[in-house]
């Protein structure tokens, strides 16, 4: 245990200093802040202090529809106006692969393994690097999503969403954790801010285990993204205009952006999508990794 604490302290260490982990920051906190200053400029028109100054006699001349635009529809989950919110969520796959997801396939070409497995063994270095993987994928994330919380915060007022202005808010009650939004939308959007963390890590280990098929260090960073791609396009080529059934949503970059506009979200089949894409990544690791690899 105390040799697999080492492990993951120095690939940290690696993984949070290394030029690629500012640049997948810089990526998706790119998009972040964008998405957080055109939410502040479009809802400016409805800021408090200037309703407020509308009053005649102590009554609104008009109906402050204070509800209509608040923080909740307005932080990065809740834009579906802007592009940079589309493109935060289309391109997360790629900043949280960033980092540290293609740190194995370029250690095993440059020969790094064959020295760090004389030193310490085989499973407890892949266990090390994929603990440092995931939570630098989930770090990236987390930096973009954080910023851009506090930067609405700061601008929009939170005010609790109101159901009749639900046409702004694309959250129906059948979708995943609907009823909190009107409920506890401090928690619904806690929820989804923690998916969408989970998620980074998620698509940086996938990157990492992609580099135990290919040798070229562009599909190792790309392939979780095109397979988003790829997944979005066969789902709406097969789901869309369906009139017989409500179609499920099983892309991770649709259904993390919770009031983008894509098919009914449901808690099995996010949860179905997240345990194969962890089983995938994580049994390759192991058996590829630690039973199989030779050097």
């Amino acid at each position: 245990m105390k040799q697999l604490r080492q492990v993951v302290g120095m690939e940290l260490k690696k993984a949070f200093c290394s030029k690629k982990f500012l640049l997948g920051i810089c990526l998706l906190l790119l998009f972040a802040v964008l998405s957080a200053v055109y939410m502040i400029e479009g809802r400016a028109g409805y800021n408090p202090d200037s309703i407020l100054a509308s009053m005649e006699g102590g009554q609104f001349t008009h109906n402050p529809d204070l509800a209509l635009f608040t923080f909740y529809n307005s932080w990065i989950g809740g834009d579906d106006l802007s592009l940079a919110a589309n493109l935060f969520y289309t391109l997360l796959p790629v900043g949280a692969a960033l980092p540290f997801g293609w740190s194995y396939y370029l250690e095993r070409k440059t020969g790094y393994l064959k020295n760090i497995y004389t030193r310490v063994g085989k499973g407890t270095y892949l266990a090390g690097k994929t603990i440092a993987v995931f939570l630098s994928g989930a770090s990236v994330v987390a930096v973009g999503l954080i910023v851009n919380i506090l930067l609405v915060f700061a601008k929009i007022p939170v005010v609790t969403p109101f159901a009749a202005y639900n046409f702004y808010n694309h959250v129906y009650f059948s979708n995943l954790w609907a009823d909190l939004y009107f409920a506890a939308p401090w928690l619904y959007v806690l929820l989804f801010a923690l998916l969408d963390i989970l998620y980074g890590g998620i698509f940086a280990l996938l990157s990492f285990a992609v580099g135990f098929y290919f040798r070229n260090i562009f599909a190792v960073l790309f392939t979780p993204f095109l397979l988003m791609l790829v997944a979005s396009y066969v789902e709406d080529v097969f789901f869309s205009n369906r009139a017989d059934f409500v179609p499920l949503e099983w892309v991770p970059t649709s259904f993390l952006h919770p009031q983008g506009v894509h098919f009914q979200i449901m808690g099995w089949a996010v949860a179905l999508v997240t345990v194969l894409l962890l089983a995938f990544s994580c049994l390759t690791i192991y058996f590829r990794g630690v039973r199989r690899e030779t050097l």
